[in-house]
C-alpha cells in the first residue's frame, strides 16, 4: 500500500510520509474509533430499550389479540352452523298389552325382543355468545331426523283370549321420526321448545295399533306430542338439564321424562350424563362424549343402559360446528 503498511490494525508510516502527515493519520484513526464506539452504546441502548418495552406490552397483547380476532370473527358471521350424523344400535324386550289385558297382570300380552338400529341427522342455527363467539348464546333453531330398522321376535305368547294378543308380532321394517326446535340461551340459562312426530306399532300403554279387526300383525303409525328442555348453568363449563321429550337419536322414537347434567369447554370438548324414564324401553341412562378432532369437527360416542332388562345401546357420531 502505498505511503501507509497496516499491521495488527496498527497503521505505521512508512519513509516517504512526512512528520505532519503522521500526526493527521492518526488524529483521524482515534475519531473514527470513538465515533464508531459511540454508535455501538446508542445501538445497544434502543435495543434494550425496545426489549423492556416488548416484556411489558407481550402479555398485554396475547391477551388482548384472541378477544380482538373472536371479536372480529362475530361482527362478520354472529350465526353459528351446527351439523351431525350419529348413528346407534340397541336391543330390549317388551311386553305389549292388548285391550282385553286386565291391570293386575292376570292377562297379558306376548313378550317381544326387539333389536334396532337408526341414524340421526342434526342441524342448527344458533347465535354466537358476545363474550366468547366459540360458544352459542342467543336464538337456536334446529331440527332433526331420524330413520330406525326395528326387528321383532316373539319371545313368549301372551294369555290373553284374543288370538292377536298372542301371536301379535309387528313385521321388521324402517320407521321415521322428525323434530323441530326454538329456544333461547342466556349466559347460565336456557330454554327450548320443541314439537316431534315419530312412528311407532303401538301406543304408550302398549296396545297394538291395526288397520281393522281383521288384521293379525300390527301396523306402524304416525304419533306427536311436545318437548321442553330446561337448562341450569354455563354451555361452556358446568350445566344441570330436564326436559321432557327427547335429547339424542334413540330418544327421537322414545320420548320420556329426563334430566342430566355436563361439563363442557370452549374448545370442544363435551362430556354428558343423563337418566330418565322413557316409553316402549323403561328407565335409561346415557353416558356421551365430545371430543375436538380437527378445527371444526368432533367425535362423539355414547353408550346407553335400559336398566329393566340391563340391555346395553351403543352410537357414536361426527359434529361440524362453524
Amino acid at each position: 500500500m502505498c505511503g501507509l503498511e497496516r499491521r495488527k490494525d496498527i497503521f505505521r508510516p512508512s519513509r516517504r510520509v512526512r512528520p505532519e502527515q503522521q500526526v493527521w493519520f492518526r488524529v483521524t484513526q482515534s475519531t473514527r474509533r470513538s465515533v464508531g464506539a459511540g454508535r455501538s452504546a446508542r445501538t445497544g441502548q434502543r435495543a434494550a430499550f425496545v426489549a423492556a418495552v416488548f416484556a411489558v406490552l407481550a402479555p398485554v397483547l396475547a391477551s388482548a389479540a384472541p378477544t380482538a380476532v373472536n371479536k372480529r370473527a362475530a361482527r362478520q358471521r354472529p350465526e353459528l352452523v351446527e351439523l351431525g350424523a350419529e348413528h346407534y344400535g340397541g336391543s330390549y324386550r317388551k311386553r305389549t298389552c292388548q285391550q282385553v289385558c286386565t291391570s293386575d297382570g292376570s292377562v297379558s300380552g306376548p313378550v317381544m325382543g326387539v333389536r334396532y338400529g337408526g341414524l340421526r341427522a342434526h342441524a342448527a342455527l344458533r347465535r354466537r355468545a358476545k363474550r366468547d363467539p366459540r360458544v352459542p348464546g342467543g336464538v337456536h333453531i334446529g331440527g332433526d331426523v331420524g330413520f330406525e330398522y326395528r326387528a321383532h321376535r316373539l319371545l313368549a305368547p301372551g294369555t290373553s283370549d284374543d288370538p292377536r294378543a298372542n301371536v301379535a308380532v309387528p313385521p321388521s321394517d324402517v320407521l321415521t321420526a322428525w323434530r323441530v326446535v326454538g329456544g333461547y340461551d342466556w349466559h347460565a340459562f336456557g330454554v327450548l321448545f320443541g314439537l316431534g312426530a315419530w312412528q311407532n306399532y303401538h301406543d304408550n300403554r302398549g296396545l297394538f295399533y291395526y288397520d281393522t279387526a281383521d288384521t293379525q300383525f300390527p301396523v306402524a303409525k304416525l304419533q306427536g306430542s311436545g318437548s321442553l328442555v330446561v337448562r341450569f348453568g354455563r354451555l361452556d363449563f358446568v350445566r344441570a338439564e330436564a326436559g321432557v321429550g327427547s335429547y339424542d337419536a334413540a330418544t327421537l322414537f322414545r320420548p320420556g321424562v329426563w334430566a342430566g347434567v355436563a361439563y363442557a369447554e370452549p374448545s370442544g370438548l363435551e362430556c354428558v350424563l343423563r337418566a330418565g324414564h322413557h316409553e316402549e324401553i323403561g328407565v335409561r341412562a346415557l353416558a356421551e362424549l365430545r371430543v375436538p378432532v380437527a378445527g371444526w369437527l368432533r367425535a362423539k360416542g355414547a353408550v346407553a343402559l335400559v336398566t329393566d332388562e340391563a340391555e346395553v345401546e351403543v352410537g357414536s357420531g361426527l359434529e361440524l360446528n362453524f
